[in-house]
């Protein structure tokens, strides 16, 4: 897609593996809360945190608004 990492948004349901990796190469990030992945790594924290999946698209407008 020809996109920098600042122009993405990572959506995952893994404070380590999805919002962790993610953060570190400059991509702004999405946590949805579900019942699989870890909750927490170190002092991580997303972007935007969703606690339903309908709150992903709120997640979006917000982190895209910052941009």
């Amino acid at each position: 897609m020809k996109l920098n990492p600042s122009q993405a948004i990572y959506v995952g349901n893994d404070m380590y593996r999805d919002i962790f990796g993610a953060q570190r190469v400059g991509i702004r990030t999405i946590f949805m809360d579900s019942n699989q992945g870890a909750k927490s790594y170190q002092d991580i924290t997303p972007d935007f945190f969703a606690a339903r999946f309908g709150q992903v698209l709120e997640g979006i407008v917000s982190v895209d608004s910052v941009r």
